[in-house]
């Protein structure tokens, strides 16, 4: 990606940020044959 093409990218609406990466994630479960593992941090550690 170049520079050029990330700051297009922050212009995107929510909606096509969101579709973007539906996308990135159902082309990668099809080279995975739907192998796919997803970390998710809910910052359960944080303070203030």
């Amino acid at each position: 990606m170049t520079y050029a093409d990330l700051k297009q990218r922050q212009n995107w609406t929510l909606e096509q940020k969101i579709d973007h990466a539906a996308g990135v994630v159902s082309h990668f479960m099809e080279k995975t044959d739907g192998n796919l593992y997803v970390s998710v941090s809910g910052d359960k550690d944080y303070e203030k």
